[in-house]
């Protein structure tokens, strides 16, 4: 699966707009199957995995159409930022992928940024980021529930920032929520 969850970072609402791509995953020829991932899902989550691959054989669509999907959905909702848990994991996987495909991602370095980063700040400068709870419905490593979740989380850390510290909270939500990149030294 590939988790996407689209909301504004500035704003108060809680609406968030969830887009999930299922890909298709051949087990039978063993294509594109990594048998270390397959051994974690089966230890993790069994039910899920069971859940996903069927998915994946009844929506599933081939991993150069889902990652052009991808691209798709987001040059048509134009998001500026791109936000991971951790974007050395997640968006380097996907760009790994694109890039062997010859797609090139809708994101930029300059887009891609990690929320754990967020968290690490509130930590540092507050002591403690806030603790959200699970949506309704909350699933661990369903992507569409991962995206959402982490959405959630970065929202409140940037609130935590804001509230705790006004002026430099402002400033770092600003600088996040820009649509003009960085201006930074040469």
């Amino acid at each position: 699966q590939i988790g996407v969850c689209l909301f504004n970072l500035a704003s108060n609402d809680e609406v968030f707009e969830r887009h999930v791509i299922h890909v298709r995953v051949d087990t039978a020829g063993n294509n594109n199957v990594c048998p270390e991932t397959q051994a974690w899902w089966i230890k993790t989550d069994v039910d899920l995995f069971q859940e996903l691959l069927a998915e994946s054989a009844s929506t599933g669509r081939a991993l150069p159409i889902a990652l052009l999907e991808l691209n798709e959905f987001l040059a048509q909702h134009g998001p500026y930022r791109f936000w991971a848990d951790y974007p050395a994991f997640d968006i380097a996987h996907l760009q790994f992928a694109m890039q062997r495909l010859g797609i090139v991602p809708a994101w930029t370095y300059r887009q891609v940024h990690g929320s754990s980063d967020v968290k690490l700040m509130c930590r540092m400068l507050l002591g403690a980021e806030q603790s959200i709870p699970d949506h309704p419905g909350r699933r661990d490593h369903e992507a569409g529930s991962d995206a959402l979740q982490q959405a959630m989380e970065l929202k409140a850390w940037f609130r935590q920032l804001f509230e705790a510290i006004p002026g430099v909270g402002a400033a770092v939500l600003a600088g996040a929520v820009s649509r003009q990149p960085e201006r930074l030294p040469a």
